[in-house]
Parts: C-alpha cells; sequence; structure tokens
C-alpha cells in the first residue's frame, strides 16, 4: 500500500465500502449516519449505482467510507459493522448475491487489504479510488486510480444523489 494518511497514535484508517439494493438511497444514508455516530468518520465517497453482480437482482447503490478506528478489525465487524446491518433490516441467507438493506465491509484495514474484490469491481474501486487514489496493488503495485478508470468504463456506474 501507498499514501497512507497519517492517523492518530492509536488508532488505524479503515475504508468500509457500503452497498444496498433494497431501497438504497434510504438505507445508505442511515449506514452513514449510523457510522458517524460510532467512529470517527473522515470521508464519504460519491455514491454510485451499478448492476448486481452474480444475479438480476436490482441495481446496487454503493459507496465508501474513510474511518479512523482504535478497534481491531474483528472488533470493528463484530461491535459496529454487524450490528448496523442489524439495525437497518440486514437478513443474511446462504445466496451471497441476495438483495439486502445494508452490506457494510472493511476492504482496506490500516496497511492490509481486506477484500481483494476492489481489484475487480467497479463498485468498490471507483469510490475507494475516490477517497484514496494513491493506493497500490500489494502485488502488481498497480495503481488504484488507474484500476479504477479501466473498471468504470467496463461497467456501468452512474453518479447518484443521496
Amino acid at each position: 500500500m501507498s499514501a497512507a494518511a497519517k492517523t492518530e497514535p492509536g488508532t488505524s484508517r479503515v475504508y468500509i465500502s457500503l452497498g444496498s439494493n433494497i431501497r438504497p438511497l434510504e438505507h445508505i444514508p442511515a449506514a452513514i449516519e449510523a457510522l458517524k455516530a460510532r467512529c470517527q468518520v473522515q470521508a464519504v465517497s460519491t455514491t454510485w449505482r451499478g448492476p448486481a453482480i452474480g444475479s438480476n437482482a436490482p441495481d446496487f447503490v454503493n459507496a465508501v467510507v474513510e474511518v479512523e478506528t482504535p478497534l481491531t478489525s474483528e472488533q470493528l465487524k463484530a461491535e459496529v459493522l454487524t450490528p448496523i446491518e442489524a439495525e437497518l433490516g440486514r437478513e443474511r441467507t446462504d445466496d451471497k448475491f441476495a438483495p439486502r438493506t445494508i452490506d457494510l465491509d472493511i476492504v482496506v484495514y490500516g496497511a492490509k487489504w481486506v477484500d481483494a474484490e476492489v481489484w475487480r469491481y467497479a463498485h468498490l474501486a471507483v469510490p475507494l479510488a475516490e477517497l484514496s487514489p494513491l493506493l497500490s496493488h500489494p502485488v502488481t503495485g498497480e495503481g488504484l486510480r488507474e484500476v479504477a478508470a479501466r473498471l468504470r468504463k467496463e461497467m456501468q456506474l452512474q453518479q447518484v444523489d443521496i
């Protein structure tokens, strides 16, 4: 990873992806507000609408939020993200492509890439590149900004105002 921003001692910079295809214009803002109530939110990307991956489900609306937190990735997931998903009516099923009210996932935690799907999908790469364009692939060194631009051309994403 390159060009990581400075954080306060004892905290980590974390990028969290948000996605919804059940009333997303309601659930994405609610998730952002819930994160602001529990975390030190540094930045919020633009929201983007794009096709569901792996199914004929309704389009998803996605964004990325940058937070600074003293929590470990496990604590962040268990104490913040999963409870917010539950509050917003997230129902987990065996179908990983099922429609959902909200999906919150850690993409980058400190210097660690948690979700390698960023390098494959525009709905993750584009909003993350907006917040941290100088990040680079941990193995190839390819810049996120370039990957996001390429993926955006391949996948139809539309900016959404929320």
